[in-house]
């Protein structure tokens, strides 16, 4: 009789031990209203940044200019540091 032809009497009981069934599924880092909180923090802050820079920066148009370019790229630079934080906390993180 092979192994897949034993009858057995639930998961608990079979041989497999690499079984999809068995393992268990990883909870989600973030859902509901966390999961839109982190969503929107990571793609809004790079604009309110760009925006800062460029009121900070005042002037002429390429001092605003300048201003909002720095302050998008420090968003971004934070935003994409927040995104491995985030991810090196997953058991298999990335």
């Amino acid at each position: 009789m092979d192994a897949r032809e034993t009858p057995t009497a639930g998961c608990a009981n079979c041989p497999a031990s690499n079984c999809p069934m068995k393992q268990e599924q990883a909870a989600p880092l973030a859902h509901g209203r966390r999961l839109a909180g982190v969503a929107l923090g990571t793609f809004l802050l790079p604009v309110v940044l760009a925006v800062v820079g460029s009121l900070v920066a005042g002037g002429s148009e390429a001092r605003q200019l300048l201003g909002a370019v720095l302050g998008f790229l420090v968003g971004l630079g934070a935003a994409v540091a927040y995104v491995r934080f985030v991810y090196r906390r997953e058991p298999d993180g990335a």
